[in-house]
Order: structure tokens, then C-alpha cells, then sequence
């Protein structure tokens, strides 16, 4: 090694930003033990080449935990100033504020950082002092390397990128002028890497929940077998397993220039509404960032709510829209809503609520509405309306024939199954429980426990809200609760639901969701009513399997294609 080689100083900037429009605060979220920017720093950490750490991030408030990370981890951090989205700028002006020769462009939400690989990169640009960066060659196959959220340059490189970026798709994102343009830059082009850095693509980076649901499970198999989360451990795993990939397949990567849309979900949940439609819509919001790159935010008045949405990486408002918010809860402010911020919204209100007529043109005057769930006159104002099951009645759009008339979308076909009802479709036929009840009725859930305790069968009684509701579900040969989307559930996980309904519509409702799903009529209104259908059903018990799968996909469709004039009922 000369001595105009040991005299360049390599920095690693770790980017961070908490304010992740798809994923806020991903980076503090976990994969196994640590977070994910924890992994990412210790990997850094086992570098031989690196001789200092920089956390490099921008002035908002909500970046401030990140100063505790930089003190617990003993690393630096740049805190710059200046417009939030000059990305480029801002690693110029960190580069050379820590006096970096050589520059290693790491992203903070990719937690297999591989120091060897690295240190490769290094001493070639180190050994090459005419080369701007590494660029790392293809396979004999042509398959490009397995690395992600790394990259080796020259500082002068940062700084004439930073120059040359002049429009802001080029300047918000981490130097795509430098692959724009080759004529201004010149690349070390003559690495390649062992056989088992190519592959089959895939995500490694944490963009999405899918993307943390998916690291976390290949951090568990990697556990299970006492072997390493690293990077070579991972793709070995994969290759072994290619069914992970399924997890975040359907990611989509966002491109330099994107038309990219902004969701509002207003959803009623907590006391007198339930968590059902609330649940459903996270997995819609989920599949919308996901599948699309459309940031989302919800309206909800109830503190369970809301700890639910943060819990899921989605952020929120306090407040509801067409009746008085719930008061907010210490250190919570209600929101002013302006829809002009958004251009979508997802109305899912309760049922039993109605909204002024005008309600569209005064509230949302140049947003697109979707309505979930719901047939009442007023939704007629609507852009979309859909109705994420089968309990229709014959000739919907006749409603809808004395005024405007959204587009109408119903049926199997639209069912949305969240992840976790998708992930606990039993693989066998044994069942752990005989029931599974979940009552709105606190005295009917008495009447079940004293029934249960003087019976032969296996009854489990869930009281609150219960997150291991779809593994019950799974695990029990039938569910005896209210109507509601969790009879969809039920039937997918091959658990036959029966209704004690609340009313008379209740009844119709669900002897409409037995008849067109193939089901005998569950209906009961008594405990004998229910012991009666239930030595049936134990006799004459239906093959189960009624093949049907998420319709999520298509609603996400139903959204992106919200900005179409034309109209048509299904």
C-alpha cells in the first residue's frame, strides 16, 4: 500500500431520515434484537477500511431520536440544516465537514451491511486514484450483484454530482447523476464478486411493513439454525427457500420520476363501532404504499386506534369527519382536516351513521372518494363505492338510478384478507378448539363461559380485543360471534361462523353471506338454538374449502385508476 493510499480518510454516512413518508421511523423498528439501524452500524462496524461512522441526517424534530443513537453507539452525527429534500447537497456538505476523501454512501433501512465487500470496494479505489467510484461488474451470466444500500466514491465525485444535480427529481435522491452521466465520471469497473453474491434479485432494504415482516422471518429460520444474519447466510436461505420471497414480491420499487398520489383513510373505530373496519383498512392502506408508493395517514378518534395504526408504522390524526371527534387524549391535538392535501380518500364509516347531502362538494372538492362498505343514499356522491364481500342485494345500482351514480364494485372477488388471516390458513385439518365466541354482549359472553364449564366441548371466550384472533380463528372448527368481516375470515381459515344476531337486518345480512358462499344458514338466537345447529353441523360437517383469495389487489387498482371518466357497474 503507497503512502498517497493510507493518506485517504474513508467515511461511512449511514443516511437516516425518520420522516419516511411510506414508513415513518423505520429505521428504530426491530429485526430480532436490535433495530434495524443497529444492524446496519454493526456491520460498518466490522470494516477494516473505514475510519470513522457519520450518521447523516436533517434538521426536523422528528429526527431528534437520533441523537441518542449516535451517543449509544459512539458514531458522529451530521445534523444539516439546510432544504430537508437536497439530499445531495446534504452529503456534500457532510463529506466535507468530517474531511472524507473516500465516501461510503450507506442507506440506514438496509440492515445487511457486509464489511468484506466493502473493504473490497476500498482498496480498489484506493488502488486506483484516477477512478470517481466502484462500480461492481456482473456475473458471466449477467446477473447483477446481491448488494443493496451501498455504494464507494470519491468526495470530488459527491461534489460535482451535487453541482450537476439542477432539477430535484436529481437532487432529492442519493447522486442518480452519476449513473446519468458517464461522461462526467469515471467508474472502477473491474470488480467481481464470489459466485454467491448473484442471484435472483430480491429486496433487502426496509421500505414497507412487508419488507420488516419479511426480514424479521429470515432472521428467525437464521436463529432457529444458530447461524448468522448476515448477508451470505440470507441469500443462501432464500435460494433454499424461494417461497420467502412472496413475503414483499409484490413491493414496488419506486422509480427517479414518479407520479406518486397521497391517501387519507377516515374510518369510525373504538366503543359503539368496533376495530373490524379499522383492521381491514390498515391491510388496504398497507397494499396501497406498498404495491403503489402512496404515502397514507388515517383520521380515527380512539386511543386503541390509533396505538393500533402506530404499532403498524402507519401514521394518523386525531379527529372524525361528519360527527363530533371523541375528546383527544393529553399531549394529542385534534385535527383540521383539509382534504386538498390528499387525493384520495377512503370513506369507511358506520353503517348506522348518514352524511348531508352536498357532502362531497363542500368537503371534497377536488379529492377522489371511495366509499367502503356501504350502500346508503349519500354515498351516491362518491367517486367509487365497494363492497368488500357478498352480502349485496339484487340490483344494487337501482339505488343509485334517481341521481348521481358511482362506480360500483361488489363480491368475492373484493374480500380483503389481512396478512395475518392470509398466514394462518391452517396447513392440516387438526383443530385445536371446538368454539371460538366473540360476543359484543358482555352478559351473552356469561351465558357462554357457564355453558362452556358444564360441557364436553373446548370453548374459548375472547373478552377484549384479541391480536391472536385469526390463529383462533385457525384453530377452532367454529366461531360463534356477531356478523361481521370476521365471518369472511373464519370461512377462509376453514372455521364455520355462526351468527347470533343483533337485529333482524343482522339475520338478513348474514343468511345472505351463507347462501352465496355456499354455507348452511348459521343463524341462532339461543344457546339451544345454537346446540341444535351445532350436533348438525358436527354430523353433516361441509367440506370447508371455499377458495377464495384476497381482493385487496383489485381495490388497490380501483384506487390508482380513480383519475378515469369512465363508469361502470360490477
Amino acid at each position: 500500500m503507497t503512502n498517497a493510499m493510507t493518506r485517504e480518510k474513508v467515511v461511512a454516512f449511514l443516511v437516516v431520515r425518520l420522516t419516511s413518508s411510506r414508513f415513518p421511523a423505520k429505521h428504530l423498528r426491530k429485526i430480532g434484537p436490535r433495530r434495524i439501524i443497529d444492524w446496519s452500524l454493526a456491520g460498518l462496524r466490522q470494516s477494516r477500511q473505514i475510519d470513522q461512522i457519520v450518521i447523516a441526517t436533517v434538521a426536523e424534530a422528528e429526527n431528534e431520536p437520533l441523537r441518542q443513537v449516535a451517543a449509544e453507539q459512539g458514531v458522529d452525527l451530521f445534523w444539516y440544516e439546510g432544504e430537508v429534500d437536497h439530499v445531495t447537497t446534504r452529503l456534500r456538505k457532510a463529506a466535507e465537514s468530517f474531511g472524507a476523501d473516500i465516501c461510503l454512501l450507506i442507506s440506514g433501512d438496509c440492515p445487511l451491511i457486509y464489511a468484506p465487500l466493502i473493504d473490497l470496494m476500498v482498496e480498489e479505489l484506493k488502488a486506483h486514484p484516477e477512478a470517481d467510484y466502484v462500480k461492481v461488474l456482473p456475473d458471466a451470466k449477467g446477473q447483477p450483484p446481491l448488494l443493496e444500500g451501498q455504494g464507494v466514491f470519491r468526495c470530488r465525485a459527491w461534489q460535482r454530482a451535487d453541482d450537476l444535480s439542477d432539477r430535484p427529481e436529481l437532487k432529492e435522491h442519493q447522486f442518480p447523476i452519476i449513473g446519468l452521466r458517464p461522461d462526467q465520471f469515471v467508474a472502477y469497473d473491474q470488480i467481481r464478486l464470489k459466485p454467491q453474491f448473484y442471484g435472483q434479485q430480491h429486496r433487502y432494504s426496509i421500505d414497507t411493513w412487508s419488507d420488516l415482516v419479511f426480514m424479521n422471518q429470515v432472521y428467525q429460520l437464521l436463529a432457529d439454525k444458530q447461524e448468522p444474519f448476515d448477508l451470505p447466510a440470507v441469500i443462501k436461505l432464500i435460494e433454499e427457500n424461494p417461497q420467502l420471497r412472496e413475503i414483499n414480491a409484490h413491493v414496488h420499487q419506486r422509480r427517479l420520476v414518479e407520479d406518486v398520489k397521497r391517501a387519507v383513510f377516515i374510518v369510525d373505530a373504538g366503543s359503539g363501532f368496533g376495530y373490524g373496519h379499522l383492521i381491514r383498512c390498515i391491510e388496504l392502506a398497507h397494499q396501497l404504499v406498498e404495491r403503489k408508493s402512496y404515502p397514507v395517514i388515517f383520521i380515527v378518534d380512539d386511543e386503541r386506534a390509533s396505538s393500533l395504526l402506530a404499532d403498524q408504522g402507519i401514521s394518523y390524526l386525531w379527529g372524525a369527519y361528519g360527527r363530533e371527534a371523541r375528546q383527544a387524549p393529553a399531549g394529542q391535538n385534534e385535527m383540521f382536516f383539509d382534504s386538498s392535501l390528499y387525493d384520495f380518500a377512503v370513506l369507511d364509516i358506520y353503517a348506522g351513521r348518514t352524511l348531508e347531502a352536498g357532502w362531497r362538494e363542500r368537503d371534497f372538492p377536488e379529492t377522489k372518494v371511495l366509499v367502503l362498505d356501504n350502500l346508503a343514499l349519500w354515498t351516491s356522491e362518491a367517486d367509487q363505492v365497494v363492497i368488500p364481500g357478498v352480502t349485496v342485494p339484487e340490483n344494487p345500482e337501482r339505488r343509485y338510478s334517481a341521481g348521481p351514480s358511482p362506480e360500483l364494485y361488489y363480491g368475492k372477488e373484493y374480500i380483503i384478507l389481512r396478512r395475518d388471516v392470509r398466514s394462518a390458513k391452517p396447513k392440516s385439518a387438526v383443530k385445536d378448539w371446538d368454539l371460538v365466541v366473540y360476543l359484543h354482549d358482555p352478559e351473552l359472553r356469561r351465558d357462554v363461559r357457564s355453558f362452556a364449564a358444564n360441557s364436553d366441548l373446548k370453548i374459548f371466550v375472547i373478552e377484549n380485543f384479541d391480536e391472536t384472533f385469526p390463529a383462533l380463528l385457525a384453530s377452532a372448527h367454529a366461531y360463534l360471534g356477531n356478523f361481521g368481516y370476521s365471518f369472511y375470515e373464519a370461512a377462509f381459515l376453514n372455521c364455520y361462523p355462526f351468527n347470533w344476531p343483533l337485529s333482524d337486518r343482522h339475520a338478513e345480512d348474514s343468511r345472505l353471506f351463507y347462501q352465496r358462499m355456499g354455507l348452511p344458514d348459521g343463524v341462532v338466537g339461543s344457546l339451544s338454538d345454537f346446540l341444535t345447529k351445532w350436533e348438525h353441523y358436527r354430523s353433516h360437517q361441509p367440506e370447508n374449502d371455499l377458495s377464495f383469495g384476497d381482493g385487496t389487489p383489485r381495490i388497490i387498482e380501483i384506487l390508482a385508476q380513480a383519475n378515469s371518466d369512465e363508469k361502470e357497474a360490477h
